[in-house]
């Protein structure tokens, strides 16, 4: 399998500090390129984006590798993000619009 060339700026990009949540990554890779290299339609990538929760670690495992992050930093961005869904559930924080 080739793998997409815009993986590699996310390694760099989280070293520089633009990366700081899972939902960074799409800045950089689009969902519909990481749906296909995880084996996910881009359609169910983006309910389990709604509710970060729902993903498995084998899926955030597999996202860290492509993307040349370790596990443990994944996690970290996956936390994060998790955490802030979360508040904005709650209703302690406005919820922002993600593109």
């Amino acid at each position: 399998m080739n793998r997409d060339p815009r993986y590699s700026v996310v390694l760099s990009m989280y070293e520089k500090g633009h990366i700081k949540s899972f939902f960074d990554i799409f800045k950089y890779v689009p969902k519909t390129r990481v749906g296909l290299d995880i084996g996910m339609r881009v359609d169910r990538l983006n309910k389990f984006l709604k509710k970060v929760e729902t993903f498995t670690l084998e899926h955030i495992d597999r996202i860290a590798s492509l993307c040349d992050l370790d596990l443990d930093v994944m996690m970290e961005l996956w936390r994060k993000e998790y955490r802030q869904q979360k508040e904005i559930r709650k209703g302690k924080v406005p919820a922002l619009t993600k593109k």
